[in-house]
């Protein structure tokens, strides 16, 4: 089963950690690919402010920056998406 999930901030971690969760359970084996239009590791949206701040980082990357290699997800950062079919399931990336 591939999966294509957008986002990598907490939303789009936990989609793939509980997709990675389930699978075994269910016979599957999903190559998960995470796309985020960012150019850094997953980070933590809401601790940006403890960022800013006060210097601190311990939050900002709060699973660790090797977090999608941990998982064997494949992560692509500086992705956008332009557009999405779900009928034809086909992604228009930048």
């Amino acid at each position: 089963m591939r999966v294509l999930i957008l986002g990598a901030g907490p939303a789009g971690i936990t989609a793939a950690r509980s997709l990675l969760e389930l699978a075994p359970a269910r016979a599957l084996e999903p190559d998960i690919t995470i796309v985020s239009g960012e150019p850094f590791p997953p980070y933590s949206p809401p601790a940006m402010a403890d960022h800013f701040l006060h210097g601190r980082d311990a939050s900002l990357y709060w699973l660790g920056e090797d977090i999608c290699d941990r998982l064997g997800v494949d992560y692509q950062s500086g992705i956008g998406v332009r557009s999405v079919d779900t009928v034809h399931h086909f992604f228009l990336l930048y």
